[in-house]
Order: C-alpha cells, then sequence, then structure tokens
C-alpha cells in the first residue's frame, strides 16, 4: 500500500489566508482515526503524543509538515507546546498516494468563550432517563457560568478575522427555519 501525504499547515486566526504568524509557537500535530483512535503507523503513534511539524513559519516557530499515513479518514489537531494555544479539529479523508492540504486555525479565547456559553446554554446529555438539556438539569450553575463567561468576553479583545460562533439565540432562530427539500425530495 503506498502511504498517502497530509500536508498540514497552521493558520493564523488574525491573518487566516496567511501560515501562523502571530506568535513563535512551534506546533506538534495529533492523528487519530475518524472512530478517535490513535494512528499509529510504522511505529509512530500519532495520537496523544504527537508529531512536531518540521517547517519554520515567519517567526521561527515550526508551523508546516508533510506527514506520511495510511489512506483511511482522520481526526487532526494540532498545539503549541505551552499547551494553551489548540487548533479546531480537522476532519480529513486521504486516498491512496494522495496528499491532502490540511489547514488548521487556532481559534482565539474569545472564540473558545462564546462557543463555551453556547454551549452551556444549548448542549444536552444523556442521563439513563433520555436526553436532557445541561441548563435544566443544573440551571444555578449554568447560569452562574454564563454570567462569569460574559464578563471575560466583555474584557477580551474582539476577533480581527475570524466570524465570531452562532449564539443560542442564532441557533434557535436557525431551528425554527422550514427544513429545505432534498434534491431527490423535491423530484417526487
Amino acid at each position: 500500500m503506498a502511504d498517502s501525504i497530509l500536508s498540514i499547515t497552521i493558520r493564523d486566526s488574525n491573518h487566516p489566508c496567511a501560515p501562523y504568524q502571530s506568535t513563535s509557537h512551534s506546533f506538534r500535530v495529533e492523528i487519530y482515526h475518524c472512530d478517535g483512535t490513535p494512528l499509529f503507523w510504522k511505529g509512530v503513534n500519532y495520537g496523544a503524543t504527537g508529531v512536531w511539524l518540521d517547517t519554520r513559519g515567519a517567526k521561527r516557530g515550526f508551523i508546516h509538515a508533510q506527514v506520511r499515513v495510511p489512506p483511511g479518514c482522520y481526526l487532526v489537531r494540532a498545539h503549541a507546546k505551552c499547551k494553551n494555544v489548540v487548533s479546531d479539529w480537522a476532519y480529513v479523508g486521504v486516498g491512496c498516494d494522495q496528499t491532502v492540504c490540511v489547514n488548521l486555525v487556532i481559534p482565539t479565547l474569545l472564540h473558545c468563550v462564546l462557543r463555551t456559553i453556547t454551549g452551556l446554554l444549548l448542549s444536552t446529555v444523556d442521563p439513563p432517563e433520555g436526553e436532557e438539556m445541561v441548563v435544566k438539569i443544573m440551571p444555578r450553575e449554568v447560569k452562574e457560568a454564563v454570567k462569569a463567561l460574559n464578563k471575560v468576553a466583555d474584557k477580551l479583545p474582539k476577533d480581527l478575522q475570524l466570524p465570531v460562533p452562532p449564539t443560542k439565540k442564532e441557533i434557535e432562530r436557525i431551528a425554527k427555519e422550514p427544513k429545505l427539500k432534498s434534491k431527490r425530495e423535491s423530484l417526487k
């Protein structure tokens, strides 16, 4: 079986069209199979321990690498050595003897805080009696957490380039919109 290549580049949330240039961070990439099990390939564990990227960016940190993998579907993310700089996940499919570009964005702290607020207000858990919203199970804790996170968000610098995550109101509005028919349904 021929190796495939994931061409991985860290992108900059302040300049998303450019490779990472905000700091001199060097990044380690983690690669998991699509089911969440770590990729172990040719004696290398690409999971939680990951591998360092090997090409330097403008600020001299390592922000790119060509990683040989078997053909398959993968979950990929990267983090810097300081461990508080973590990319979003990317789901990547790569075919036999193929090179696929993987661009990973490091979200800002504001982006993470806003996603957490929406998650607390809309996420569900599956207790033994069935799916239930977190805010209904622990309303006081969620209310206090959202209040505290909103205070933090108000003091953080605004994102320069990335769109902000959807709010609870925006997601609820979208959920109420009429469902679009698929091409198959409209042909019937």
